[in-house]
């Protein structure tokens, strides 16, 4: 199908795979790994996945996805700025969009594809002519920060589609060596630009998605005060990447606190679990309670509310959030970034400039008044802190675990999915660096007996 650039709507995007068509449509003397561009429009930098916005009047916005190739199976994170009319214009697509895929159009020979469209073709049999091939992400994420018009997200390649409309059959496909384009919010919309190598991944490996039921986590009306929404339940649904194990007595939870993706929680299936939105500074938390022993817990603070406290938040465990602290604080860190003596952390390097996280074990019965849940109970905490460090300021979150020992298993997994769905920071660090971390709190985790 043929792909409308509509003004405010996104850029041209494709997804080139190495095969097939993938260098039959291209410009002579091109090379596959290369973004098509428009005629007299400069090329796209080669650690850019973005379109020129010069190649389209109006000045189209423009996302960019690093890294900008790897073979289906590739964790891609995504980023971007919009101005206030993309904002205005766009906002809608990015909260709840109908599509967030890549598409491509299926001809047996690319060169000879109806339109010749130049940023959607992948060459497949002759059964497949005129599928246009929607291909599943692996645990899309997508934010669009209205104040700053920052875009963030990432995505994982898929192994699998289907034909839009079923024709020419509705059976799933594997994923096509092909030229891509990436659909956010509209079915006929495409934002970037990315060349993937190599040969698809079987649908039956580790890269095809997991769906999984979410619980309710809900947010009480009243914390909507004085704003114009309202409490917003998460989809039912959350699809994840099978190398996330999830225990068979874990729960994910979930809410949309305010328009925007929705937040995620990993507890123990017998939990309860309440959100709390602090209406005033934007603070929103998510605790799974245990329904046996109230003591029991599983915190997120996606946001602590206000500049001070997400400063404040992660300056007891890493060094560079405690220097930011001092700056923002005027030299008062020593009141907010204390910690018990008996914590035990762990940098977790995360190779990235101006990104953080540690992660912490709080033994029984030892009370920090940074980690919730600790201390109440007879069982150790263990937390994970991230933060993104400026000129003195810090933007943190964390996720901290208090559960019995028979469930240790569900304190490391709810630690593992809080870092590779639910950290901000995680969108911003390379699959390589990522999987670098994940180890390292794999390590960690096992040597607390966790």
């Amino acid at each position: 199908m043929w792909k409308r650039l509509v003004p405010g709507l996104g850029v041209a995007a494709s997804l080139v795979l190495a095969a097939g068509c993938a260098s039959s449509a291209l410009p002579p003397g091109a090379s596959s790994s290369a973004p098509v561009r428009q005629p007299g429009a400069p090329s796209a930098p080669a650690t850019s996945s973005a379109v020129p916005a010069s190649a389209y009047p109006g000045g189209l916005p423009q996302l960019k996805l690093r890294p900008a190739s790897g073979p289906v199976g590739t964790h891609v994170t995504i980023s971007g700025q919009l101005n206030p009319g993309q904002v205005r214009a766009d906002e809608p697509y990015f909260r709840q969009p109908a599509y967030f895929n890549l598409i491509t159009d299926v001809w047996a020979d690319c060169a000879k594809a109806p339109h010749a469209y130049p940023y959607d073709c992948s060459a497949g049999p002759a059964s497949l002519a005129g599928c246009e091939l929607i291909v599943d992400l692996i645990h899309p994420l997508i934010n669009l920060d209205t104040a700053t018009g920052r875009v963030t997200g990432s995505l994982t390649v898929g192994g699998e589609g289907t034909c839009f409309q079923d024709r020419p059959t509705g059976h799933p496909q594997a994923t096509l060596p092909g030229r891509y384009v990436l659909a956010i919010g509209a079915h006929a919309t495409s934002w970037a630009l990315f060349t993937v190598t190599g040969s698809p991944v079987p649908t039956s490996t580790s890269t095809a998605p997991v769906e999984v039921h979410v619980a309710s986590c809900p947010v009480p009306a009243g914390d909507y005060a004085g704003t114009p929404y309202s409490p917003r339940p998460a989809p039912g649904m959350l699809s994840l990447p099978a190398s996330l194990t999830l225990p068979g007595n874990a729960q994910i939870f979930g809410t949309e606190f305010l328009p925007g993706p929705a937040s995620y929680l990993l507890g123990p299936k017998s939990a309860t679990c309440q959100g709390y939105l602090a209406s005033a500074d934007g603070g929103e938390i998510m605790t799974a309670t245990s329904v046996s022993d109230r003591s029991e817990s599983v915190t997120m603070i996606i946001r602590p509310g206000g500049a001070g406290p997400s400063t404040d938040l992660a300056c007891p465990y890493i060094p560079a959030v405690l220097a930011a602290d001092k700056v923002f604080r005027q030299d008062l860190g020593h009141v907010f970034c204390n910690h018990p003596s008996a914590d035990v952390i762990r940098q977790m390097p995360t190779h990235t400039a101006s990104l953080y996280a540690a992660a912490v074990l709080l033994p029984a019965h030892a009370k920090d008044p940074n980690s919730q849940g600790s201390g109440d109970g007879p069982d150790p905490t263990v937390a994970l802190y991230t933060a993104e460090v400026g000129q003195g300021a810090a933007n943190g979150q964390m996720v901290a675990c208090t559960l019995a020992p028979g469930q240790a298993d569900i304190c490391a997994a709810s630690l593992k999915f809080f870092l590779a769905t639910q950290a901000q920071i995680s969108t911003r660090i390379s699959a390589a660096n990522l999987s670098r971390m994940e180890d390292a709190l794999s390590s960690f985790l096992a040597g607390q007996n966790i």
